[in-house]
C-alpha cells in the first residue's frame, strides 16, 4: 500500500531526459494531453490523438495483443475506462526521427478500479506524425 500512496504523488508522466528541442517539446504536451484524457476519463480527447488510420495494439479482454482498428479500439477504450482508475507513463524516451516523424518509448503502468490494486507495467512504443500542425499517434504498439 506505501507503493501506491507514493505513486499516487508522484508525477502521471516522466521522461528519461528532459525534451529540449521544439518537436521534443510538442510531444511531451502530446504526452500530457495522452495520459490527462485518459485518467480523466475524456474518451473523445484521447481518440481524438490518434490518426484515423493509427496502427493500434490492443489488449482488450486480456490475452495476446492485436491489432484493431481506430473504431474498435475507440469500443475498447471505452469499456477499459470502467475497469481502468489511472495510467502512467514512465522513464519515456523521444527519438526525433525528423521535422514530421517522432518515436516515444516508455514504460505504461495501470491502475485498477474497484479496490483491485493490480499494478501492470508494460513496455509501449507511440510513433507520432505530424499532420498539418497536429501531431497524431500513427502507432500504438506494446514493444
Amino acid at each position: 500500500m506505501d507503493y501506491l500512496l507514493r505513486r499516487m504523488q508522484k508525477d502521471y508522466l516522466t521522461f528519461s531526459e528532459k525534451p529540449v528541442r521544439s518537436e521534443e517539446r510538442a510531444i511531451a504536451e502530446r504526452l500530457h494531453a495522452f495520459v490527462s484524457a485518459y485518467n480523466n476519463q475524456k474518451i473523445d480527447d484521447f481518440i481524438a490523438l490518434f490518426a484515423d488510420d493509427a496502427t493500434i495494439e490492443s489488449r482488450s479482454g486480456g490475452g495476446s495483443p492485436k491489432i484493431v482498428n481506430n473504431p474498435q479500439f475507440s469500443e475498447s477504450t471505452r469499456k477499459a475506462f470502467s475497469r481502468i482508475d489511472k495510467i502512467f507513463f514512465d522513464n519515456i524516451r523521444v527519438l526525433v526521427k525528423n521535422t514530421s516523424e517522432v518515436h516515444v518509448s516508455g514504460i505504461l503502468t495501470v491502475l485498477l478500479r474497484a479496490g483491485r490494486i493490480k499494478i501492470k507495467s508494460d513496455p509501449l512504443c507511440l510513433e507520432f506524425r505530424k499532420i498539418a500542425t497536429d501531431w497524431l499517434i500513427t502507432k500504438n504498439l506494446y514493444c
